[in-house]
Formats: C-alpha cells, structure tokens, sequence
C-alpha cells in the first residue's frame, strides 16, 4: 500500500494523511476468471484462424462468411472476459474521510474529494451513484468487496443522504420486472422486424412465413407493453398499474390472504386475494417483491391486534 501511495504521489495525485483510516473497494474476485477464459478464447481463435488457413486434415474448412462468423463469435468471448478481467484486476476505489481515489477498469487515476460529492443516488440499495452537481464522479454496487457501506456513513456524517431511485423501504416501495426481462420480448420484436424488413424487401417471403411472423410479431409487442408497464407502487396503499387495464388501488384492510400460485405454462405468482374483488396477481420474480411481502405481513399482524 505504501508503494502504491508513493507512486501516485510522484504522478500528482492524491496523497493521504497515514493518521487517517483507509478504506478500499474492489471488484468482485469471480471477475478475475475472467482473464484465463479470455485466454481460452485467444486460443481457439488462434487455432481456428490456423486451420483454415493452412487447410488442417481433420478439421473442416468453411467458406469466407463462415469463417467470418465463427470469428466474430470467438472474439467476443474474448473481449467480454477480457473486460470483465480489467475490472477484476483494476477497478478499485481508496478513501479516507476526506480524499477518494478511484481508478477505473482501464487503469486511468482520479482523485476526488469528499467535499466534491454534492449528491448521491441509491437504486434499490444495490447501486450508488455519486455526483459533483450534474457531473457523475463515480458508481459501485454492494455487491463490490471491501467497505462499500463505509463511504456511505461518512457521507451520512456530513448530512448527506441517498436519493431513491426506486423505491426499496417497506414504507415506500415499486414492485417491478427487472430491466432484463422487459428488455428480452423487446429485443425478440427488434430482431424479428429486422428479419420481416428483409424477407419483404428480397421479395422471398412465402405468405404462409407472413401467417406465422406476423402474429409472433404481436405477441411479442404485447409482452413488451407487459412487462414495461407492470408496476405495483405501495405506499398507505397499493397501486396496481397493468399494460391496456385501468389503475386499482387496493386498500390493506381489503386484503384477506396472500398465496403463491403457477400456472399452466409453469409462471410463478403471488396472487393478494380482495375481499369481492379479483385477486391481484404479480410475478413472482418482480424487483421488491420481498419487501412486498413484508409489508403485508406486518399490516397482517397490525390487524389482528
């Protein structure tokens, strides 16, 4: 650590008091597997490039677009794992209550100081974003090694508090997809455009491709508006927004049980009954659904005394 303090220093960097304690951030350590499987990679693609070239015995030759294909295929292997091993081995953040020096996954120093932080953003109590004004400094998640609450407290100390993104307090919290599956239907709609725009502009289409894209097509808009617009917010209340169904707010004391439930297609729900009314069904899987659930067991237990 004393080698790494004096070399920045040289640089003009950041210097820290040695009274002062430190506190580090890095990356997870499974990034760092990242660099052996980036190795694997460079190795077949040296392999394949090889075998084609010199025209192997036992291995099969592929015209220039095949290999083309393969290539590419191989080389993104490469450069995932490889950036994922940057950050494994470079990313890093060091601070004490007044300095923050962060190096990033291409190895490029900064220093910042504590009193640089004007504001800072929490999603779901997972991400942190920190900002001088409307510039963004730096981001870590929790699920970072090291002290990544600590820094938080000493913000806290200086009465500097987290903006919600998204709500995640049993008091206040959205229930939600994850950005993962809202974004699959739609990439499933971007893609299988693309392919129609092709087929109609060749001129190779069959009508019968038409009669079984074209409702592909529709379904996988439908999923789209779905899962985007599938929001429970719960407050004093719950309010239940769905794709193309008007808004309900469901009061606590309407409730009168909660269960899990799989359909026909093996989709998992919770399913929050209302006393004469239709059940509220959420996905299982949603953002906050945990907290959803603990909220509904204290107003339970608030109700029975």
């Amino acid at each position: 650590m004393k080698k790494y303090r004096e070399k920045y220093r040289k640089e003009n960097t950041v210097k820290f008091n040695n009274h002062k304690k430190m506190y580090r951030i890095t990356a997870p350590s499974m990034l760092k597997v990242g660099l052996p499987i980036s190795g694997f990679f460079g190795f077949l693609e040296m392999l394949f490039i090889l075998s084609q070239r010199y025209d192997w015995k036992y291995v099969e030759q592929y015209e220039f677009l095949r290999q083309a294909v393969f290539s590419s295929i191989i080389l993104v292997g490469v450069l995932v794992n490889g950036i994922l091993a940057c950050y494994g081995y470079l990313w890093k953040i060091e601070y004490d209550d007044s300095d923050v020096l962060y190096r990033s996954a291409c190895g490029i120093v900064k220093k910042f100081k504590i009193q640089d932080i004007s504001r800072y953003t929490e999603k779901r109590k997972k991400q942190y974003k920190f900002y001088c004004g409307k510039r963004k400094l730096f981001q870590y998640d929790i699920d970072a090694s090291g002290d990544v609450y600590d820094l938080l407290h000493i913000l806290e100390s200086k009465n500097l508090y987290a903006e919600e993104l998204i709500p995640s307090r049993k008091e206040h919290c959205v229930v939600e997809p994850m950005l993962i599956h809202k974004m699959l239907p739609l990439t499933g709609g971007i893609i299988l455009s693309i392919f129609l725009m092709i087929l109609m502009k060749s001129g190779d289409g069959k009508l019968w491709m038409y009669l079984v894209l074209g409702p592909c097509m529709i379904a996988l808009l439908y999923y789209t508006g779905d899962y985007i617009y599938d929001k429970t917010e719960i407050k004093d209340k719950i309010v239940r927004k769905e794709f193309l169904r008007k808004d309900r707010i469901v009061e606590f004391s309407q409730i009168i049980g909660v269960q899990q439930y799989k359909s026909k297609n093996e989709k998992e729900y919770i399913l929050i009954k209302i006393n004469g009314e239709k059940p509220l069904k959420i996905r299982k899987y949603n953002e906050n659904v945990d907290v959803l659930l603990t909220r509904l067991k204290e107003e339970k237990r608030r109700r029975r005394k």
